[in-house]
């Protein structure tokens, strides 16, 4: 996996790690955008 693909996986993460706590907390008005996030980067994970 090249450098450029493991730090856009890695931002991804960590932008759906916010949303999903930012769910949590009942700030997001979209629930399921943090979850989708996270699927979206373990998918590219596991594809690489």
């Amino acid at each position: 996996m090249s450098s450029g693909k493991r730090l856009m996986m890695v931002g991804i993460l960590l932008t759906g790690l916010v949303l999903t706590e930012m769910t949590w907390l009942g700030r997001l008005s979209t629930p399921l955008l943090g979850p989708l996030l996270l699927t979206v980067a373990s998918l590219l994970f596991l594809v690489d």
